[in-house]
């Protein structure tokens, strides 16, 4: 009997979870969750109101859907005014397309002043090309209307109104749409989740498979796909990846790749994926995509090294364990470029030092041989990792002692790679330390000082939760709040010290000084050691060089309040609260690039054009990798300010540029245009020498120009595709050649 209501209860479990699963994907897939999205919006310059929109008032705007439109819903954003006062009026907002029409009705009485009114179109007919945008009042009058704004940029077309046209104003909105969908991939995932979850409800267990590592992998790779598409779904290269990895692979050798260094140290991991990926599989058009690939697994399996079976002596329930790992693997602690491929190494920090609690003498040698391998890839990836040489030499020896080989084939390959660290980083310290200072000064401060600040930095790691509650009090309050909190903990600490075992009381001591030492390793940098860290509104937790000792920090408190506790129901209520205690830090990363159109980068669409002509832009603006001896011959800041200009004058810009070759050039926009761009160029005579049209889509923020040849540009005039005559607001220009 008692076998069937266990077995009943699973089946309960089981349905909910199935339910739950469905839900979620039905709810996200319909609401374009799982899609790309552009973004389409014009500035504001010279601004003038529509007028009030009373009864019958009517406004329109042929708006455009752009290329690669998929799913049903259209995104409009307009900005209304209510003249600071509350209305009541009612506004009928539409779209129509041929005999499509889809109508929306505003209550004006809900509307904010100078704000965007978001309002969704959701019918399935609309398709690529223009439509025309409507507004009309159904109702209100003079004094109790509200009215919209118009402004001379006209990248998104002019406005009529009462069907008279103006020529010279545009409506002020935004368009958001979808572009390409990921239903298949999403689905796939969920369904993996799916039958993982179920496995764990009817306690499948395999000496082979370990569903919490599996089942923890899998959502953490979802929730980052959804989080940062432009790393993901629509992955774009960023930074180093291209300037370094990507544009060393493709130019030189293997061992002078090898050789080659990032600001001051060795990072082997990716320098080897990359050379695999360039120069044994060929891969450089989708390189940023499978570079990327690469490492958000690699993020979601070190990050899920917590939940094998081994470190249940650390943190007993399973459930917490998954739960620190999609914590951490989801975002907490996080910033957007510790995604990156140059910095997925930093999450190696979770299988670096919880297998110093790991018992090499009962597996498998290849299970060693696996774990030393990765081990000295990721000790040899961050100048960080180095911290770990005083612990791993002191198991060594340990070992030693006890004559545990295959434990001492682990320590000896990853001291190996920390010795060859160790020597790079010193060699080339002077880089390492001559990074950039918060104000461009170098500084110079005591070692006095320098431990103060890590104290500092230490406490607001640990009790970073309480800094954030007391966020919005004066600067003594924010201060009363924390010490108040750690008073508290220390006499929690002391009243419970008699009931952790010696093991726990280990892995916390040495996840603290490592922790410290981590934060002293961070004060060698210039702009870390500058920071205030007595002002209240520094949260050690959104600063990527704090990961290691945030990291550590976190499973620590966890392990040592989980301890505390006998009873598996009251282990689990701790280690949830100390979870939600720590998010409240926040998954403070987000994606700049969520609209995939805002990238500066554009890989894909453009790698040809760097393979004949030499250079490609990179995220984040303004890095660039050009080749064949091209450079940035010239970049402007924003041009004209506020102002509307059609030309831009290269030669009063820089006097030198008579002498440039010029290939091609990157315009930032500052808007985003709904048809593209035509380039007219000519020399210092006024002669039209050359013209293009732009390589990219009219609604990427930032359009790419290239030449026929190399040859002086004094001046280029900007036109739409049809030759009608086009305007910028203060654009910037990054102009490329030799």
């Amino acid at each position: 009997m008692k076998k069937n209501i266990v077995f009943s209860r699973k089946i309960i479990w089981l349905c909910v979870l199935i339910v739950s699963i469905l839900v979620s994907f039905i709810y996200a897939s319909i609401n374009n969750v799982f899609t790309t999205k552009i973004i389409m919006f014009n500035q504001m310059h010279e601004q003038v109101p529509s007028g009030e929109i009373i009864k019958d008032k009517l406004i329109e705007q042929e708006i455009r859907i752009p290329k690669n439109f998929v799913g049903k819903t259209i995104e409009i954003e307009v900005l209304f005014s209510t003249y600071n006062r509350k209305n009541k009026s009612v506004l009928e907002v539409s779209l129509q397309q041929g005999s499509t029409r889809e109508t929306i009705l505003i209550n004006t009485e809900k509307l904010k002043d100078n704000a965007y009114k978001k309002i969704l179109f959701s019918t399935n007919n609309f398709i690529e090309g223009n439509v025309n945008l409507q507004i009309k009042g159904l109702s209100g009058e003079v004094g109790n209307a509200v009215t919209a704004w118009l402004t001379k940029d006209l990248s998104l077309g002019a406005v009529s109104i009462d069907n008279v046209q103006k020529s010279e104003w545009g409506l002020v909105f935004k368009e958001i749409v979808p572009t390409q969908k990921y239903n298949l991939l999403f689905g796939f995932l969920f369904s993996i989740v799916l039958m993982l979850a179920s496995l764990k409800i009817f306690n499948y267990k395999n000496s082979f498979i370990n569903i919490n590592f599996l089942l923890s992998t899998c959502v953490i790779v979802i929730l980052i796909l959804l989080r940062f598409p432009s790393l993901t779904t629509s992955a774009e290269i960023w930074a180093e990846s291209a300037t370094n990895f990507f544009n060393n692979a493709n130019s030189k050798g293997w061992l002078d790749n090898i050789k080659t260094l990032d600001a001051g140290y060795l990072p082997l991991f990716p320098r080897l994926l990359a050379l695999f990926l360039v120069k044994f599989f060929h891969i450089k058009a989708n390189f940023p995509i499978f570079a990327q690939a690469i490492s958000i697994i690699l993020i979601a399996v070190f990050a899920s090294f917590i939940t094998l079976n081994e470190f249940r002596s650390i943190i007993k329930p399973d459930f917490i364990r998954l739960l620190i790992a999609i914590s951490l693997g989801a975002g907490l602690f996080h910033d957007y470029e510790l995604y990156t491929f140059i910095n997925f190494a930093y999450m190696g920090i979770i299988p670096c030092f919880m297998l110093l609690f790991y018992n090499f003498e009962r597996r498998k040698r290849i299970i060693v041989i696996t774990a030393s391998i990765l081990t000295f890839l990721i000790l040899s990836s961050k100048a960080y990792f180095i911290l770990f040489f005083p612990i791993y030499l002191f198991m060594f020896i340990y070992h030693l002692r006890y004559k545990n080989f295959k434990t001492l084939i682990y320590y000896l390959t990853s001291l190996i790679s920390l010795t060859i660290q160790i020597i790079i980083v010193f060699i080339n310290r002077a880089t390492w330390t001559s990074q950039p200072t918060s104000n461009q000064v170098s500084d110079n401060i005591s070692i006095f000082v320098m431990l103060r600040q890590t104290t500092l930095f230490y406490i607001k790691s640990i009790f970073g939760f309480a800094f954030k509650l007391s966020n919005n009090a004066n600067i003594w309050t924010s201060y009363i709040v924390p010490v108040i909190i750690i008073v508290i903990t220390l006499i929690v600490l002391f009243q419970i010290r008699k009931k952790i075992n010696n093991k726990i009381y280990i892995f916390i001591i040495s996840a603290n000084l490592l922790a410290i030492a981590s934060i002293f390793f961070s004060m060698t940098v210039p702009y870390i050691r500058q920071a205030p860290v007595i002002d209240k509104t520094f949260f050690v937790p959104n600063i990527r060089n704090f990961f290691f000792s945030n990291a550590l920090l976190f499973i620590s408190i966890i392990s040592l309040f989980v301890s505390f506790f006998r009873e598996r129901k009251n282990q689990i209520i701790a280690g949830v609260f100390c979870v939600l205690l720590y998010s409240l830090n926040g998954y403070n990363a987000s994606d700049p690039y969520k609209y995939k159109n805002l990238s500066f980068s554009q890989w894909n669409e453009l790698y040809t054009n760097f393979d004949t002509n030499g250079c490609l832009p990179v995220n984040p603006y303004p890095w660039i990798i050009c080749k064949d001896n091209n450079r940035i011959l010239f970049n402007s800041s924003k041009l004209a300010s506020n102002q509307l200009i059609n030309q831009i004058d290269i030669e009063t810009l820089n006097p030198e540029s008579k002498n440039w070759k010029v290939i091609g050039f990157l315009l930032d926009k500052g808007s985003i245009f709904n048809k593209r761009i035509k380039v007219i160029a000519y020399d210092s005579t006024g002669n039209e020498i050359a013209n293009t049209i732009e390589k990219t889509e009219g609604y990427n923020k930032y359009g790419y120009f290239l030449f026929d040849k190399k040859q002086p540009i004094s001046k280029i005039t900007f036109f739409y595709e049809d030759n009608s005559t086009l305007f910028l607001k203060e654009p910037s220009i990054m102009i490329f050649g030799n």
